[in-house]
Formats: structure tokens, sequence, C-alpha cells
């Protein structure tokens, strides 16, 4: 058996997108930053939508970037259903369609929710914080939502379009120290396996892209 072997990829070597839409949640920095920017270079015709809980960093965002008329930054609150589709609307009133949809947007574990007890003013145990799974999760599951209900819609030979989701290693181990981080991620890679059932019959595209393991994996239907 041939042993594995390691590769690159560079800019050069990426053709596409070209000429469409890219919704990207958690754009305003990290891998979704770096994604926009990628995409915004590639072709003079892209366009990009960032949702974004924080506003462009001047730090790790070129001025050019941020100053593009082919760039739409809105700050959202993804946990909350309302901010993520009126910010998907506006995406659409601006730039008229959406193509592509990168659901990146995604927080660390918080805390130790299970072996340490906080008490609450009565001095009863508190509720579990579930901020992990609001964004990890949750949020997720409202983008690829929104994305499906747009993609739908598309119109002009476009109709549909391409979901990718930012996974972790933690989405197929369970990761030491992390386990509503691990519970989000697997259950937001299981979702994605699950939906194509139901979407192999559209004309979407899916892909699923690992993030620790620098792997693309590609589901076609």
């Amino acid at each position: 058996m041939a042993s594995p072997k390691a590769f690159n990829i560079v800019p050069s070597d990426l053709k596409g997108p070209t000429d469409s839409v890219t919704l990207i949640t958690g754009g305003a920095a990290g891998i979704g930053l770096q994604t926009a920017l990628l995409l915004h270079d590639i072709c003079p015709k892209n366009k990009i939508i960032l949702l974004d809980h924080h506003q462009l960093n001047p730090q790790q965002a070129p001025e050019s970037f941020i100053k593009s008329n082919r760039v739409l930054a809105l700050q959202c609150d993804l946990t909350n259903w309302t901010s993520q589709r009126e910010a998907f609307e506006a995406g659409v009133q601006r730039f008229g369609t959406i193509d592509n949809v990168f659901v990146n947007a995604g927080i660390a574990e918080y805390k130790d929710q299970f072996f340490k007890d906080e008490l609450d003013e009565q001095g009863k145990l508190k509720e579990p914080d579930r901020r992990v799974y609001d964004v990890d999760l949750a949020a997720a599951n409202d983008t690829v939502k929104l994305a499906i209900h747009h993609m739908r819609k598309n119109k002009n030979g476009k109709a549909g379009g391409n979901i990718v989701l930012t996974a972790s290693l933690a989405g197929y181990l369970a990761s030491a120290g992390a386990p509503l981080y691990s519970a989000a991620k697997h259950g937001s890679f299981a979702l994605f396996r699950l939906i194509l059932c139901s979407l192999c019959l559209s004309v979407l595209s899916h892909s699923c892209c690992n993030q620790k393991v620098k792997q693309l994996t590609i589901f076609l239907p």
C-alpha cells in the first residue's frame, strides 16, 4: 500500500467560483475572512456577503477589501432567526441572488458545563450555558435552511448553488475537554450528511470542508 503524500494548494490553482455571490457566516475573522479575501480576488465579478457578530477589523482585512463595492459586511446575531433571516434578505437585495453559502461561524468550548456547579441568585443550581450549541449547531442549522430557501429561488439559469460546512475533527472523534463543542460538531456533520438524502432530488451541490484534516470531501447527488 502506497504511503500518503502531502500536497499544497496555492491560490493560482483555484479557478472558481467566478461571477457569483457568496455568503459567509463568521466572516469577520479567521477561516471565514480568509475565504472571503480569496474569493474576492479569484474573480473581479465575485461578490461577498459577510455575516458576523463583529465588524471587519482594518488590522485583519485590507482597506481595499473593506471599501469594495463587491463586499457587504453585516453585523448579525446568528443565534437569532430574525436577525439572520434579515441579513440574508439584505444580501439578496444588494446583489440579487446567493449562489454559495459557507456555514462557517463557530465558537470553542465555553467553561466546564458538567463538573463545575454555578448557583443562581436563589442558591439553586444554575441552568447550563448553551452558547456553544446555539452558535455551532442551532445557528448552523438556520443558515442551511436559509441557504436552501434562497437557492431555490435563484433564476437566470443559476438555480441551486453550493453549501460548504466548516466542520472539525471533533465532528468525527470526541475532543478531550470539549464535550459540547464535540457534540455540536457531530450534530452539524450528521445534519449535513442526512439532509443530502433530501437535497439529492434538487439541483443543489454540496461539500463539507474539514478544517482540521485540511481535506475537502464532496458529496454529489
